[in-house]
């Protein structure tokens, strides 16, 4: 059964996995997103790579959450864009954040971040994706690198020196998830239910050797 979002547009055990329909799948497909100049990319094009037949999709917070800068750094750490590349089928990972692409830059040098990143200001691929909208936490996730209090004032004051791009960084309750593409089919997705709930590096492994 395809998934439908809730009225308050969260997302429940039962529908974290849920695959989207062929149809959500399509309009998803035809949708575009931003690259670092500016110009747009149509997110087909991220998921169909003849060099890597499968793709893992990381859509992430504001440009300024320290969690999700905290998950990219855990990333880079245990799947380099080297190691992903000598699975079985090879695999790259793209990443894609719902603020303004003009932070682009600054976020790839702040993360160190290796990988491709898109962004998505309209935040039209999360909406097709179901992906929530709250603020909800759980309190200091595996994949980060310092205290709960640290990466929330680390990402206070990442916003407050972002200056007249402090209210470019994107929707603060719109969460994100992962995706793993297979020859352009999108075979798995992962809801995240809260602020800090990336999939756990493990588990995303896991998947990932399957």
């Amino acid at each position: 059964m395809a998934w439908l979002p809730s009225k308050d547009n969260s997302v429940t055990t039962d529908t974290k996995s849920a695959l989207p329909s062929d149809s959500t799948v399509e309009k998803l497909n035809n949708l575009e997103v931003k690259s670092e100049d500016g110009s747009s990319v149509k997110f087909s094009s991220l998921v169909n790579d003849s060099a890597h037949p499968r793709v893992l999709t990381v859509f992430i917070r504001h440009f300024f959450c320290g969690f999700c800068e905290s998950y990219i750094r855990a990333l880079t750490k245990d799947l380099p864009p080297a190691t992903l590349a000598s699975l079985s089928p090879p695999t790259k990972l793209v990443l894609i954040g719902c603020g303004d692409p003009s932070l682009i830059a600054s976020y790839k040098k702040r993360t160190a971040c290796p990988y491709d990143l898109y962004a998505d200001p309209t935040r039209a691929t999360y909406d097709a994706l179901g992906f929530a909208n709250t603020l909800a936490n759980t309190g200091k996730p595996d994949y980060a690198d310092k205290s709960f209090a640290s990466t929330v004032w680390s990402s206070f004051t990442t916003n407050l020196m972002a200056g007249s791009k402090i209210f470019s960084g994107g929707k603060t309750s719109q969460n994100g998830g992962e995706l793993i593409w297979v020859d352009g089919k999108l075979t798995f997705i992962y809801r995240m239910a809260s602020t800090v709930d990336h999939m756990s590096i493990p588990d995303l492994k896991k998947q990932l050797e399957a």
